[in-house]
């Protein structure tokens, strides 16, 4: 076994790493290339999966709650654990858990690269909208000591990184594209929506919530094409659902808006391919939107459906390149519509030829290469 083979690397994270399509992708690679991979995480979430795949190591850190009070914080055991292991390389995706990788990484001499997938300090919700979170991640950025590489998906997050967030190291680019494979239409799309075959069917796939503004998206379904229905599949987030329901329930067109509940990656592309168009929404609220990277655009490619995109920078690239869709200018339900009827108005099948194009290169198998490059280049001191 070579030196290689044997190289030890901890990846961090504050959430189950399972719900995260790429990291889990990301680790699957760096596990058949031949490194050790241990994923550390918090497991804040509404299941615990305590069985890791057999080519790597799961270690999970869940908060301890007594007469409802914290006992034990996650994020110190989870530190503890890595202080006390050995490991040649550390991998960190959230600022916090990156600042326990910065201080693992100074204690035992190795290198740290920051690999987070959203510009946590541009975002303005959840745990990002604290100045704190900002001022970690900038501490980290522009930390010489241990840091040997930025990743991050697109050229417009790697420009913020260099200038306005003065990152002391170049980010690289690895993009957040979904592993090509063979789908096979499931053919049952049409049949769990409970409309004909002869029905357009319109997918949003992925969360259902606030920055999303899915609210808008449904309020267009009232000017889609009339022979057309609206299907979000995802989960719902609580904090979102009325708002959303209401709006459901005021449109003209309820009955064309469906919600189906998530299903398995596995299993949704095969759902998705049976869509007559896939779209995207994200609410220009900040920049880790209007520079979004979402995995879903790959799926839809994948999956063999046009898509339907706000018009921000880096999704408006990518159709620009390859004509697989259209986008809408304002966040506006009647702008929505008329991308979607723009597509719809095309028969499916004209599409294949661009579609195939793109599979070609957003797919995972392109970005594969950049990413064992960056880890084996960090371990040898080369970055």
């Amino acid at each position: 076994m070579t030196k290689r083979t044997r190289r030890s690397i901890a990846w961090l994270y504050s959430f189950p790493y399972k719900d995260n399509c790429i990291l889990r992708q990301a680790i699957a690679s760096l596990a058949e290339a031949g490194y050790d991979v241990t994923i550390y995480d918090t497991c804040f979430s509404r299941w615990i999966d305590t069985a890791a795949d057999a080519s790597y190591t799961h270690r999970y850190f869940p908060a301890v709650f007594a007469y409802g009070r914290l006992k034990c914080n996650p994020f110190v055991r989870m530190a503890l654990r890595l202080f006390a292991s050995r490991h040649d390389l550390i991998v960190a995706s959230m600022p916090d858990t990156a600042l326990i990788g910065l201080i693992g990484a100074r204690l035992h001499r190795i290198p740290l690269i920051y690999y987070p997938f959203e510009m946590w300090g541009e975002d303005n919700s959840g745990f990002s909208k604290s100045s704190k979170w900002r001022k970690i991640e900038d501490y980290l950025l522009q930390n010489k000591t241990s840091l040997a590489a930025v990743v991050t998906q697109n050229e417009y997050r790697a420009s913020v990184y260099r200038h306005s967030r003065r990152c002391c190291v170049e980010p690289v680019v690895v993009r957040n594209y979904m592993r090509s494979c063979l789908v096979s239409p499931a053919g049952t799309l049409k049949h769990r929506l409970g409309v004909s075959q002869d029905v357009k069917v319109v997918v949003y796939e992925g969360s259902i919530q606030q920055e999303r503004n899915l609210v808008e998206l449904v309020r267009a379904v009232e000017y889609f094409p009339p022979n057309s229905v609206l299907a979000l599949i995802g989960p719902v987030y609580e904090g979102y659902r009325q708002e959303l329901m209401e709006a459901i329930a005021s449109s003209p067109a309820a009955d064309r808006c469906i919600i189906l509940p998530p299903v398995a990656h596995e299993d949704l592309l095969a759902l998705v391919s049976d869509a007559d168009a896939g779209v995207l929404m994200y609410a220009p609220i900040n920049l880790n939107n209007y520079y979004c990277a979402p995995c879903k655009l790959s799926d839809y490619v994948i999956a063999g459906i046009p898509v339907i995109v706000p018009a921000f920078p880096p999704l408006h690239d990518a159709l620009a390149e390859y004509d697989i869709g259209t986008c809408f200018d304002e966040q506006s339900s009647r702008s929505i519509a008329a991308a979607v009827t723009k597509v719809l108005e095309r028969p499916k099948d004209s599409w294949r030829e661009a579609l195939n194009a793109a599979r070609r290169q957003m797919v995972w198998q392109t970005q594969e290469p950049v990413l064992l490059s960056i880890v084996q280049n960090s371990l040898d001191g080369k970055i």
